[in-house]
This record gives structure tokens, sequence and C-alpha cells, in this order.
């Protein structure tokens, strides 16, 4: 492997540019199991992967307005309007593991399927006036350096 080699994959295991990864959810459900498949197509060196992941979040959004912060020494009393201000926090969060340990080869495109069951007593999707409730998926492969992923994919789940 020369030099150009080891950067090259030096960069990829920064970037999680090993491999491409797709991540399909078939009638996603709560209470019940459904299938998950995870794609990835590998770039052009071997991957070795400890497993094929998929994590599943439940993330609650609440934006509300309130009164703009006075500028700092201001002695007004005169409100300079409202901004908005949004909160996250997990409801949910697990990561299920696929498939362990395996060497991907080169230019190979692999695809796996596995079930994943959210809780039936979780909160569904909804998005009110100043609340949502989202529904995640992400699929990855774990590999030394940053893993490559599928990207969070938002589900609905009633």
């Amino acid at each position: 492997m020369g030099l150009m080699d080891k950067l090259k994959s030096v960069a990829r295991s920064i970037t999680g540019g090993g491999a491409k990864v797709l991540l399909e959810a078939t009638n996603p459900t709560k209470g019940a199991p459904f299938t998950v498949q995870v794609q990835a197509k590998v770039a052009d060196a071997d991957l070795k992967i400890d497993n094929v992941y998929v994590k599943v979040k439940g993330l609650e959004t609440v934006t509300v307005e309130v009164p703009k912060p006075k500028p700092q020494g201001s002695t007004t009393t005169i409100s300079s309007g409202t901004e908005k201000v949004s909160r996250e926090a997990a409801t949910y969060d697990k990561e299920i593991v696929i498939a362990g340990p395996q060497t991907l080869n080169a230019q190979q495109d692999y695809t796996w399927q596995g079930t994943v069951e959210i809780p039936a007593n979780v909160l569904n999707t909804y998005n009110g006036v100043n609340a949502k409730h989202e529904w995640k998926l992400l699929a990855g492969l774990s590999a030394p350096g940053n893993d490559p992923d599928s990207g969070w994919i938002t589900i609905e789940i009633k």
C-alpha cells in the first residue's frame, strides 16, 4: 500500500466514506416487530466492520415564544419583541445489532435484514401547534473511525 492509498484509507475512516449505506423500513408500527433492510455499497477498499446496526429514536421538540433578552446594561423597561426558542428531548433511544463482525469486499453490494420493535406504550408521531414528536431510524456499519451510515430517516408511528 503506497502513501496515497494510506492517506485515502485514513480519509475514508474519518469521513465514514468506506461505504454508502441505505435503510428501508417496512410498515413501521409500535407494539409489534417490523422489518428493516440495510444495504451497503462498499467503496474501493475492503472494509472491516464490527457490526451492522440500526438506531431508533423518538424525539420530542417544543417551540415557544419568549421575550427577547434586553441588551446588557440596558435600563429600558420596554420589551424588544419576542423570539422562538426550541428544545428537544429524546423519548426513546435504542440500538439494535443486525449482523456481527465481517469484512466487506471492495466495490461489492451487501444487504442485511432485521427486525425492530418499538414498545406499545410510547408516544405516537404528532405535529401540534407548539410541539411535535418524531420517530427516526439510522443504519450504520461499525467501522474504525467515523461509521458509514444512512443518515436519519423519519418514519410515522401511529
